[in-house]
């Protein structure tokens, strides 16, 4: 035997090993442990809540009346935490006239959160995340809002109370939302809404419009 080639080759295997090591810590374990998002919808419990909406008027009056609350379910199926993770509204398209152009890509409300900034999602755990609330009409809600108010699906972004020169309501029609959720350290996941709003609160606000993912 040529123990020089030997030698040689238990080197070789040697340096193979550890750069077959090197992968595994470096690049295969982080990809098995990885976090990865999932979005789910369906036009029922507990995606879409119907809830009282309660607010004060202008005297600071309690005011009360029935919404529908459209969201969609990010579950983390991954096995590690998705840091900072954001829910972005990135286009409307309306069925009528296409793209609509003056709109501005907009960053959703986690549900139940009191502030608007991003969240964890722990693996094997889930958030709900706002996409539109619709609300049955009456004056008192036209005496804040407007007579107008009622009569749109009101987006859900994080500056619902400030300006930010884009469009935040849809009117009476048919519409896809596009939306995306992201985060640190997690690949971008993308879905799409159709909305089908008739534009007026029926019976119930399950009644009223007609949401599917695609």
């Amino acid at each position: 035997m040529d123990w020089s080639q030997f030698v040689i080759a238990l080197g070789s295997l040697g340096t193979f090993g550890t750069v077959l090591i090197l992968a595994y810590i470096e690049i295969i374990r982080p990809w098995l442990n990885a976090p990865q998002l999932k979005i789910d919808f369906e036009q029922k419990e507990p995606y879409c809540k119907e809830i009282g909406w309660i607010f004060k008027d202008s005297q600071g009056n309690i005011v009360r009346t029935p919404s529908y609350w459209i969201r969609i379910k990010v579950t983390n199926i991954g096995s590690s935490v998705a840091e900072n993770c954001y829910g972005q509204l990135t286009e409307i398209i309306d069925h009528r006239k296409g793209i609509v152009e003056n709109f501005v890509p907009l960053i959703l409300r986690w549900s139940s959160r009191p502030s608007i900034d991003p969240i964890d999602i722990v693996e094997e755990t889930s958030w709900f995340l706002d996409i539109i609330h619709i609300n049955k009409d009456n004056n008192k809600v036209r005496g804040i809002f407007g007579s107008t108010y009622s009569n749109k699906a009101h987006i859900c972004e994080i500056y619902r109370e400030q300006p930010t020169g884009t469009k935040k309501e849809l009117r009476t029609g048919k519409y896809t939302l596009k939306i995306m959720v992201y985060g640190d350290n997690i690949k971008p996941v993308k879905k799409e809404l159709y909305v089908n709003w008739g534009g007026n609160w029926k019976a119930h606000g399950r009644d009223s419009i007609i949401v599917k993912m695609k």
